[in-house]
């Protein structure tokens, strides 16, 4: 079952939330909010539906009713985005262009806020859990090879 937005909520993010759509829409010629199976616009889908989640606060019911999805439909698309971003380097970067033009949209300053949750985290933590998140980032494609290369920089110096 979907849940509807009421009027002011809608109005209220309806901007936001069409700035996206616009923005994928002008760049890849796709509308998220319509349905489709080809692997572009799930990869969009993702990302609209990831960022209006996590980075605006909304519910997984109101992205749903946006996108004229189930909720299910949301919470998946979260998940799914997530463990992309990780093995996927073609849609890490489609995901960063996407998300750096939302926050453009949103007026935030992209870095600043994953700093700020960074360092929220890790003060959270214990040693031994810093400890482990270190070497699972490690072992990441994408963050292995900027170690490296910041650990040769820092040993060159």
């Amino acid at each position: 079952m979907k849940t509807k937005l009421s009027k002011s909520e809608y109005t209220t993010i309806e901007r936001v939330l069409i700035g996206y759509v616009n923005t994928i829409k002008d760049q890849e010629g796709i509308d998220v909010r319509a349905r489709g199976r080809e692997r572009p616009h799930q990869d969009l889908l993702k990302i609209f539906c990831h960022h209006a989640h996590k980075n605006l606060g909304l519910s997984c019911s109101k992205v749903a009713a946006f996108v004229n999805r189930d909720h299910a439909s949301v919470l998946h698309a979260c998940k799914s985005f997530e463990h992309l971003r990780l093995t996927d380097s073609d849609y890490r970067a489609k995901a960063n262009f996407y998300i750096d033009r939302f926050h453009t949209i949103d007026g935030l300053e992209h870095r600043q806020s994953n700093y700020n949750r960074i360092m929220k985290l890790v003060k959270a933590a214990s040693e031994s859990k810093r400890a482990e998140w270190l070497e699972l980032l490690i072992a990441t494609p994408a963050v292995s090879e900027e170690v490296e290369q910041n650990l040769n920089t820092v040993e060159n110096e």
